[in-house]
């Protein structure tokens, strides 16, 4: 069998090659496509995600205000009665746990 192959297809054959020589090639059994990643493409990811997260928390801390005193006094009442509801349940569970579990054992 004879490689009978166009100049403009060996050019693509080699320009392959090349590109594949150069690039981290990636493919996934769950894909049928293939994807060429280069080293500059990933060290620019690699760069670009952490700087995108002190943006964001930077943009965060300016938006962010201190609460006034009466703003303070209502989130830590609401936070009072919240832990009082969830200790009243608990112990009234417990109460109600204790004579079941003596009756059981």
């Amino acid at each position: 069998m004879h490689d009978v192959r166009t100049s403009a297809q060996n050019v693509s054959v080699t320009a392959h090659k090349e590109l594949l020589a150069g690039c981290i090639y990636t493919s996934s059994l769950s894909f049928t496509t293939t994807t060429f990643i280069t080293m500059s493409e990933k060290l620019k990811e690699f760069v670009e995600i952490p700087q995108e997260f002190i943006q964001d928390g930077q943009q965060f801390l300016i938006r962010c205000t201190k609460p006034s005193q009466k703003e303070f006094v209502q989130i830590s009442k609401a936070v009072a009665v919240g832990f009082a509801v969830m200790g009243l349940l608990g112990y009234f569970v417990k109460l109600i746990h204790i004579p079941i579990n003596n009756i059981l054992v």
